[in-house]
């Protein structure tokens, strides 16, 4: 917790994208470390990770290891919902144009 006030208090000296996240986590931050707090909450969960197969190889947990590597998921994350979103929008109208024409 110490760290994360520490980082808040410094929010202008760091990336926008980091600023929002903080933002966000910043919220929910109680709810997140609850698990610390509570010795009942497992460290892990292994147990439901095995049970649907929904652990990433290591390449991927690799990635999120680094600055670099975070900031690029991110913005991969953000060109995805902008394609999905935004493009594929207008994208439908245009077609909903040629189809009427």
């Amino acid at each position: 917790m110490k760290h994360f006030n520490e980082l808040k208090q410094k929010q202008e000296e760091i990336p926008k994208v980091i600023q929002e996240y903080v933002k966000k986590l910043d919220k929910k931050i109680d709810r997140i470390i609850e698990q610390v707090k509570d010795r009942e909450i497992p460290k892990t969960n292994n147990l439901v990770e095995l049970f649907f197969k929904v652990t990433f190889p290591g390449k991927i947990k690799r990635i999120y290891r680094t600055y670099e590597g975070a900031l690029n998921k991110i913005k991969l994350d953000d060109l995805k919902w902008i394609e999905k979103n935004v493009i594929g929008y207008h994208q439908k109208k245009i077609n909903q144009l040629n189809f009427l024409q």
